[in-house]
């Protein structure tokens, strides 16, 4: 999975959560960790612990392993943590992490936000790359609102070679009557 971009992800989701909207309370909630690549126990252990004791981790984040999703897709786990948010209120509904390659520790996890606002103001399943030591801090940014997904978009850009985010269509619009978005 290594060569596939965060564009081509998010291309195999839907554009849209079914239940957008519609969670109110979500302060405190855990941020579930998922797995698309087989770990045995020990290193599934270590996955959690480097998320949630990074440096500037709020340590909110929490091992899913049942069931074992590993080696399905993308798609899998997003069916099945739209499934699992409606049994366990523990768990955020609309920020979640993918560890999908097994180094993940040089080649980053996924942070996959259901809500994520366009620039037509409506909201957008989105996904990006960061590293795995930043991943619980940016879904607590995210839920809050203190960094916005087109400007963690541009750090994967720049860090992770990412996508420039301003032409995906997902989260900006190319209709000519609309202002066109700024490389600054």
């Amino acid at each position: 999975m290594a060569s596939t971009s965060t564009k081509q992800l998010e291309d195999t989701l839907p554009l849209q959560d079914p239940r957008q909207g519609q969670f109110a309370d979500t302060l405190g909630k855990q941020w579930p960790i998922y797995t698309l690549v087989a770990f045995d126990d020990q290193e599934l252990q270590q996955l959690e612990s480097d998320i949630n004791k990074a440096e500037d981790s709020t340590g909110q984040s929490v091992l899913i392993t049942t069931p074992n999703l590993s080696n399905r897709t993308l798609r899998d786990i997003y069916e099945h943590h739209i499934q699992h948010r409606e049994k366990d209120d523990k768990i955020h509904p609309t920020l979640f992490i993918v560890a999908d390659q097994k180094d993940y520790q040089t080649r980053g996890v996924l942070v996959i936000d259901l809500q994520v606002m366009t620039d037509t103001s409506k909201n957008v399943i989105g996904v990006l790359r960061c590293g795995s030591d930043d991943a619980d801090l940016y879904c607590a940014n995210l839920e809050i609102g203190n960094v916005d997904f087109i400007d963690y978009k541009e750090e994967e850009q720049r860090l992770w070679g990412g996508d420039n985010p301003y032409e995906n269509q997902r989260y900006f619009s190319k209709d000519p009557s609309l202002p066109a978005a700024s490389d600054d």
